[in-house]
């Protein structure tokens, strides 16, 4: 008996900020499908930049040169940044903390952000935009040299869609990194 495929759980890099369209209420956004399918009427949840996800409904999907516009309701305009996700309810919390695998480049001769006290402060490149973080070095780790490889705690100034597997930049050219593990926050 053959087993039937599963397809994977819907995902929406969003590319750019909200947008108006002239003769539609809907909010519209651009971005890159990277995983599974939706038609008008699913539901979706809306995740980053915030601490809980934003529970909204297709409206309709508009082909265009560039790729999908996806109209949504439910949410405001001014709620829709790049770097968000779009994906199916429940399959993504947002989070700050994570640890992960990173190099730093071998091309540079000397990483101009140090650390103070095992942190160093940068801008990590995450999906489609930048965000400020901490990256916190592993104990007994004191300076950061071109080539380096390990396994470091970071922390992202605001709630970001993160998963085990997504691959980042730090800062300008200095690095890149995959995460490892998800560190979401105990509820209190």
């Amino acid at each position: 008996m053959a087993g039937t495929r599963r397809s994977a759980p819907f995902l929406l890099e969003i590319q750019e900020d909200g947008l108006s369209l002239r003769h539609h209420s809907s909010v519209a956004v651009l971005g890159l499908v990277a995983r599974g399918s939706v038609v008008a009427g699913d539901a979706l949840d809306l995740v980053g930049f915030a601490p809980e996800p934003k529970h909204v409904i297709v409206h309709d999907i508009i082909a265009a040169r560039h790729g999908p516009f996806f109209l949504l309701d439910g949410v405001a305009k001014r709620e829709i940044m790049r770097g968000q996700v779009l994906v199916t309810p429940g399959t993504l919390a947002p989070a700050r903390r994570f640890r992960a695998e990173v190099i730093f480049d071998e091309r540079h001769e000397k990483i101009r952000n140090q650390p103070v006290d095992g942190v160093c402060q940068v801008r990590f490149r995450l999906r489609h935009t930048t965000i400020a973080g901490a990256l916190h070095l592993p104990e007994g780790k004191e300076t950061l040299t071109s080539g380096d490889r390990f396994v470091a705690t970071i922390e992202l100034q605001n709630d970001f869609a993160l998963e085990v597997g997504l691959r980042f930049g730090i800062g300008q050219l200095l690095g890149q990194g995959v995460i490892v593990e998800v560190l979401h926050q105990s509820p209190s």
